[in-house]
């Protein structure tokens, strides 16, 4: 039997860890963190679904993802000996813990047991234990340093939660038993990320956008020249392990800059993007993360603009299938702005049915015929 207080003491290290490594990722930046969480009560067996919000890459750079589960069981029985001969019983309990989710690339197992007790019954005695917590506060810590993008996005972010209460008797194999069980399962999701606050503020707009002929093209302004300055360009397709690409020099008098990135072949899936501006005393800063989703390499062109906006956007897409389309305009937070349908047209001008709050949004075009879908990112300012 494992003893509470030395696997809250293991789970407090554990945790110590993850935000030690977080840190060293974050070189200068500080630290910070979102917490989303959710609490269910049950009987000990049922199967559960817990959802929340993927992280916002507009708001900094996703280093590591911490789940928790912290499981309290409520746990009673009657015990019976219906044998002619006395007998010493042990009680057992069990519990199993496992979930799963298409962002974990396995899914997470734990289990624990305790001995409840060994009880002597004379023939025809019984004993009984009134319900009372058997784990409380029981916590399981998963930390996901690798694959995070998963976690990022718009939408929700799901897991399948699957909990086994089970009991373990031995010393006689004919008894009368039953038992009382109920559980409160307590499930989170941390997001540990580099915070914006301290990125560049005299960076006023960075885009990026797909062009038709397999590049990226990367837009940012600044308040005034920036003489000396380096704009070191970034990108990774896991939001956090950054490398350099390419680099701008700022100029005398000039406010307005942008750089063409490659795309690799083969290349799929997202590409992140950042800035990093290394000034002339060698002190840097880096913008917001921007992105754009490949999907495969022989993608047509697709991008939005104008980006940032105001009133309305523009969407084009260069698509041979000549299909309908519908959109649909999500909040960072996942939520559902609007929707609309298209005809067979590559250009789409979609005005916002109310006004928009400034911040991050993203766009998502999906085929009625192929159900294909492509996801965009703009800014309202």
């Amino acid at each position: 039997m494992r003893t509470l207080w030395k696997i809250q003491c293991l789970l407090a290290a554990l945790n110590l860890f993850i935000m030690a490594g977080a840190k060293a990722q974050c070189a200068n930046n500080q630290l910070q963190s979102i917490t989303y969480d959710s609490s269910v009560v049950s009987n000990g067996n049922k199967n559960l679904v817990f959802s929340f919000p993927r992280f916002d890459p507009s708001i900094g750079t996703l280093v590591s993802v911490k789940t928790n589960s912290s499981v309290s069981l409520n746990y009673g029985f009657i015990l019976q000996n219906v044998l002619s001969v006395a007998k010493n019983i042990s009680v057992s309990v069990g519990r199993l813990d496992e979930y799963t989710s298409t962002a974990l690339t396995a899914p997470y197992i734990n289990s624990i047991d305790t001995t409840l007790g060994t009880y002597l019954l004379q023939p025809g005695n019984s004993v009984t234990v009134a319900p009372s917590y058997v784990l409380n506060g029981y916590g399981e810590i998963d930390s996901i340093t690798n694959n995070v993008v998963n976690f990022l996005g718009i939408g929700k972010v799901v897991f399948n939660y699957e909990p086994i209460t089970y009991t373990s008797l031995s010393g006689s194999n004919t008894y009368y038993f039953s038992a009382t069980v109920s559980d409160s399962v307590n499930f989170s999701v941390t997001y540990y990320y580099c915070n914006s606050s301290i990125l560049a503020n005299d960076l006023i707009s960075f885009t990026a956008n797909k062009q038709n002929d397999g590049k990226v093209r990367l837009n940012w302004s600044s308040v005034g020249s920036q003489t000396g300055r380096i704009y070191e360009v970034q990108a990774c397709t896991d939001s956090s392990h950054f490398v350099s690409v390419g680099s701008v020099a700022g100029e005398n008098n000039q406010s307005d800059y942008q750089y063409y990135y490659n795309i690799p072949t083969g290349a799929s899936g997202k590409i992140y993007f950042r800035l990093k501006a290394i000034d002339v005393s060698g002190k840097f800063q880096y913008s917001d993360i921007r992105w754009v989703d490949i999907f495969t390499a022989n993608n047509t062109a697709a991008y939005v603009f104008p980006n940032p906006s105001d009133s309305y956007i523009n969407l084009v897409l260069n698509d041979p299938s000549n299909t309908d389309w519908e959109t649909s305009i999500y909040a960072s937070d996942g939520a559902l702005i609007q929707k609309n349908h298209f005809g067979r047209s590559s250009l789409m001008h979609i005005s916002f049915n109310n006004k928009l709050a400034p911040g991050t949004y993203f766009l998502k075009a999906r085929s009625i015929n192929t159900n294909k879908q492509q996801l965009f990112s703009f800014m309202v300012q």
